[in-house]
């Protein structure tokens, strides 16, 4: 439901979670070369595209001070006819440091992996500096770590690094294997079999797992999450299809599920820095879940939610999509209400797996705003939501937006032209801006007569949400 939008909180958001509730690494991906590896939650992430990323110490008069933080930088070669002696002495930028043999296959080993016999790797560790490289074959890759090294992160770090295999036509790593396989992972990534473990109670006792895109932590069944994975990956492929990614991303996504209101609470009251999300259990408050632009990650709970209109799985789905649009439209944070909303909705309620995708329409939602309609008018009108971006307050809000996005979608066209403004957003562009050009300036035909046109709009789109088209499946 919520959006957040202050990159500088995040590093100390994290660090004040970390206090008193488990935070697991983040995953860094590679999906070009075949690498991955843990890095340290509290960080500060320039981009989800980048190859490097800083645990941060200070943060002084609201900028965050890089040069006391960790830089973790990661780098990769194909077919060098460098050694990779030479290749990490090159990468030290002058560094002293101690190069050494690195025992890969006893070191994943001890994690549950028996990793392909042609890998070799140095590491090298020095002053505030700490390094592994490995080498399979053509592919070269490794991570550095400066700065203000804390030796028990660039331990974590080093040895979760990881020379993926090849699968059919991607590469996999060895935890999303065994988590297709119905296994997940403690925190510790011992393994675990599925069916035999019981609900974690603490977030210290937590479990994990892992799917092509996805990092899930969680404190409920694990029978549950399992099949979490498969409806992501679904999801995934209908949004990459509709909104496709402009580039590779080395950060898996993560999500956080908890069992309970009051477990969620608790993480909600840290994340959003206000204590009175610990009473959710108590309140009887409609609040499912949330994407924290602060943390990175998305938030949700598998208890009832005590909202008729949404199940977990529908928050979750919800969730996901405000999460992918964020890191889609390259850390933007200032997407506007209306259609970031409008394309959770699009989505949240539809049958998605690996397999087969099919999107299906808030038929809860619109009978619920179908029942409000017969008593009141609408919440806000459609240059309300368009030309002015504020925040939802009414629970219909997010149905009303669904329905202006639907409603232009059956236009002719109405998908490119969807495509067109989505363009134009991830470019900068303030969003009423970039709803004129896009949608109103063809239709007004040199003559801005948006009074008109608003009017006319309106009156359609209550025919429309009143009628039986605002409730078929939208085709893209």
């Amino acid at each position: 439901m919520l959006r957040l939008s202050c990159l500088i909180l995040v590093c100390f958001v994290a660090q004040a979670m970390a206090s008193e509730i488990y935070l697991p690494k983040r995953i860094f991906i590679d999906k070009e070369i075949g690498t991955c590896f843990y890095v340290p939650y509290n960080l500060y992430i320039p981009s989800y595209q980048g190859k490097e990323c800083y645990a941060v110490a200070n943060i002084i008069k609201g900028r965050i001070d890089l040069k006391s933080a960790m830089r973790i930088r990661y780098f990769s070669r194909v077919d060098s006819d460098k050694t990779i002696n030479d290749i990490l002495k090159q990468e030290l930028r002058g560094a002293t440091a101690n190069i050494t043999a690195f025992d890969y296959k006893v070191v994943r080993g001890k994690l549950g992996h028996t990793p392909e016999p042609d890998i070799q790797a140095l590491q090298a560790q020095g002053t505030n500096v700490r390094a592994i490289i490995c080498q399979q074959g053509k592919r070269i890759a490794g991570v550095m770590i400066n700065g203000r090294v804390r030796e028990d992160i660039a331990d974590e770090i080093i040895q979760s690094f990881e020379m993926m295999e090849k699968l059919e036509k991607r590469w996999s790593n060895f935890r999303e294997r065994q988590s297709d396989a119905g296994q997940c992972f403690h925190v510790d990534a011992q393994q675990t079999a599925t069916k035999k473990t019981k609900r974690p109670k603490n977030w210290s006792d937590a479990l994990q797992v892992e799917s092509e895109h996805f990092h899930i932590t969680f404190m409920c069944e694990p029978k549950l999450v399992a099949g979490y994975l498969d409806t992501l990956e679904g999801l995934h492929v209908v949004l990459n299809d509709w909104f496709p990614m402009q580039k590779p991303q080395h950060f898996k996504y993560e999500i956080h599920i908890t069992k309970t209101t009051k477990d969620f609470g608790k993480i909600a009251a840290k994340i959003l820095q206000n204590k009175s999300y610990e009473n959710l259990a108590n309140d009887g408050a409609a609040f499912g879940g949330f994407f924290s632009t602060m943390a990175a990650a998305t938030f949700t709970y598998t208890d009832k939610i005590k909202y008729a209109q949404m199940t977990p799985e529908l928050q979750l789905a919800h969730e996901v999509v405000h999460q992918y649009m964020f890191v889609n439209s390259h850390n933007n944070y200032t997407l506007p209400m209306w259609f970031n909303e409008a394309i959770a909705v699009l989505f949240e309620s539809g049958k998605y797996s690996r397999s087969k995708q099919e999107i299906l329409p808030p038929s809860v939602r619109f009978k619920a705003l179908k029942t409000y309609y017969k008593k009141e008018p609408p919440v806000r009108v459609v240059r309300e939501y368009v030309e002015q971006d504020k925040a939802f307050t009414n629970v219909h809000e997010y149905v009303e937006s669904y329905a202006i996005l639907h409603f232009l979608l059956q236009e002719e066209g109405g998908h490119d032209l969807l495509l067109a403004y989505w363009q134009q957003l991830q470019q900068g562009k303030n969003g009423k801006t970039a709803f004129h050009e896009v949608f109103l300036k063809p239709r007004l035909q040199g003559v801005d007569d948006r009074d008109a046109y608003y009017e006319q709009w309106q009156s359609d789109l209550m025919k429309f949400i009143k009628g039986k088209k605002a409730e078929k499946k939208i085709k893209k």
